[in-house]
């Protein structure tokens, strides 16, 4: 397959069959109904309304540092890393991407930005899975982690355990409506990033105060236009600065998304990521 920029896809990436990701769909749910039934909300309370506008509803997140958003400004474009290597090929053999089998993935959460120092934004509609359930996929937690961050439990290495839980998009928010009901004490307790009280069946949720460990991650195979579904950008002051991302920004603006630039520190993508992180939140709950 060649992509528009002329890049021949044979990596050597074998994606979990459309048929298995179903299956542990199906087997999420049962499993999670199995371990708290008799918690589930009643289809007509409240609670259960809150919970599917969420999970339905959800816009999708990637952030990364200011350089990089500068790139990606001009390039109009989130690339995988099988992109990236094809334009400037680096030598990354312990990569978390190689061992998973994601290296031609662009990654998304499910809801507000995760990924620490990071500086800048983009935050897509959440429409965006039905446009690409062909060639997207869904886990109920950050997959990079599993390497080095929340291991998975028993010792099951991280590839197979990414396989067990990867599910279809946009079908994957049936599961993840029945976690907003059945882990969390308050269902937007999500978007703020407070943890769960409640242990799933994937065993990741309960531990620090990471909130990858239960973020869902959504991954799309090949590269990413922002113009696609782009409903916000999130930067500091200070990036505007840039000529091409001042201009950038000027263009979405006419286009309707929305652009939230909030202070911030030059140098210091922890300090900005935590009130990135803040402003996203505060907007993604005046959306849903």
């Amino acid at each position: 397959m060649v992509n528009s920029w002329g890049i021949v896809a044979t990596n050597g990436v074998h994606p979990v069959p459309e048929n298995d990701r179903q299956d542990n769909l199906e087997r999420l749910c049962r499993e999670i109904k199995d371990m708290h039934a008799g918690r589930l909300s009643p289809a007509d309370s409240d609670r259960n309304k809150l919970c599917r506008r969420l999970a339905d509803h959800m816009p999708l997140s990637h952030a990364t540092g200011l350089r990089n958003f500068e790139k990606v400004c001009q390039s109009d474009a989130l690339l995988p890393l099988t992109r990236l290597d094809a334009i400037k090929p680096v030598d990354w053999p312990n990569r978390v991407e190689r061992q998973l089998e994601t290296r031609d993935c662009v990654f998304l959460f499910a809801g507000p930005f995760r990924y620490p120092s990071t500086s800048c934004g983009f935050l897509f509609r959440q429409d965006l899975a039905e446009a690409r359930r062909a060639d997207g996929s869904a886990s109920p937690f950050d997959s990079g982690g599993l390497v080095n961050k929340h291991r998975p439990p028993g010792g099951e290495a991280p590839l197979d355990f990414l396989r067990r839980h990867e599910m279809p998009i946009p079908q994957y928010r049936r599961f993840h409506m029945l976690v907003l009901d059945l882990l969390f004490d308050d269902p937007w307790h999500y978007v703020d990033g407070v943890n769960p009280v409640r242990q799933g069946p994937v065993q990741l949720a309960v531990g620090d105060s990471d909130a990858r460990r239960w973020t869902f991650e959504v991954r799309l195979r090949d590269e990413l236009h922002i113009q696609s579904h782009l409903q916000a950008v999130f930067s500091p002051l200070f990036a505007s600065e840039s000529d091409s991302v001042a201009e950038t920004l000027y263009w979405y603006d006419t286009k309707g998304v929305d652009i939230i630039e909030y202070p911030g520190l030059r140098g210091s993508d922890e300090f900005n990521f935590l009130f990135m992180k803040r402003e996203c939140e505060a907007y993604v709950r005046s959306i849903l």
